[in-house]
């Protein structure tokens, strides 16, 4: 979006239709609330009840329109206004020469601003999201050591190395996405030495490096 619009649109999409029904995860309701409270200042959102937390079949978590498409869609409008102050931001740099830090890429900017809103609890901006994406736990309790449930649990990067082994050699694909997450493995832990040393540059926020693999992921 242009730098001048204060707002972040979101329009539905049939791809939404595709969910799938289950039981709430931990951190939803936390979600639903925060989201609804969030956007009701906006006039323009007075479609944001349509919107809930879905799980898709295909494609995890993510956004569901509940409303009927004929009463709400009809009107040519966005389902909702997000407000750019509740979107985490950064700036993908295609050389990475040009960073003074491995630890400035836009994976890890957005991991530490992750990190540092869900380390404010109740005070954060976005409290509902961290909620959802901790699945219901609050770090802040005890930010210095929690590490959250994986947001992507059954990733490579989480299997044992059995079943790596297994994957790298069931075919080339196979040893080429190990080959992948070994790589990504080695960046991580780069950008997160590159974080933390040297001691007088280090973020006023310091985090395991754990937390900051979640943050990652």
């Amino acid at each position: 979006s242009p730098s001048d619009v204060n707002t972040e649109t979101l329009r539905s999409s049939s791809s939404l239709s595709s969910s799938s029904s289950a039981a709430q995860l931990p951190g939803v309701q936390e979600f639903e609330e925060w989201f609804a409270k969030s956007c009701e200042k906006d006039n323009d959102n007075a479609t944001t009840k349509y919107v809930k937390h879905g799980i898709f079949s295909k494609s995890g978590r993510g956004l569901q329109f509940v409303g009927n498409e004929k009463d709400v869609l009809s009107q040519g409008k966005p389902v909702i206004t997000l407000p750019k102050e509740l979107v985490l931001q950064s700036t993908i740099v295609e050389d990475k020469n040009v960073l003074e830090s491995i630890a400035e890429d836009w994976d890890s900017v957005l991991a530490l601003q992750l990190l540092q809103e869900c380390q404010k609890g109740k005070d954060s901006a976005i409290y509902g999201y961290c909620m959802l994406l901790t699945r219901g736990i609050d770090i802040s309790i005890d930010a210095s050591t929690m590490v959250p449930p994986s947001t992507a649990p059954h990733c490579i990067r989480n299997w044992t190395a059995g079943q790596k082994d297994r994957l790298r050699e069931s075919s080339k694909r196979g040893k080429r996405l190990v080959k992948i997450q070994e790589k990504q493995s080695v960046e991580w832990k780069e950008k997160y030495n590159a974080l933390a040393l040297p001691a007088e540059n280090r973020n006023s926020n310091c985090f395991t490096e754990e937390q900051f693999y979640w943050a990652m992921e």
